[in-house]
């Protein structure tokens, strides 16, 4: 797993990459549901189905914008979370 972060203008752009199975983009809207895992996922008999719920949720309290791809050379899977700077949120500066 990788976990990285960029500033882009005034927003904020967390990225969590992985080397897994991956998720269908079908069922990238499912597993954003708490239980709910993807096909490859269940066939693995791993997980509970929580964690990209979890990141969703925090991402809709937060006001972030939360997107999934395909990992590098189609393996795995990207997952991004673009905050937005706000008239409360200190002002991002540098780059992570």
């Amino acid at each position: 797993m990788v976990i990285s972060a960029e500033v882009a203008g005034e927003r904020l752009i967390l990225h969590v990459r992985d080397n897994g199975p991956g998720i269908d983009p079908a069922e990238r809207e499912k597993v954003q549901s708490r239980w709910a895992q993807g096909e490859l996922g269940e066939g693995l008999r791993m997980g509970s189905g929580l964690g990209l719920a979890i990141v969703a949720q925090y991402a809709r309290i937060l006001g972030a914008q939360l997107s999934f791809q395909a990992g590098e050379d189609g393996r795995g899977l990207e997952v991004r979370l673009v905050f937005k700077a706000s008239a409360t949120a200190p002002t991002l500066t540098g780059a992570a």
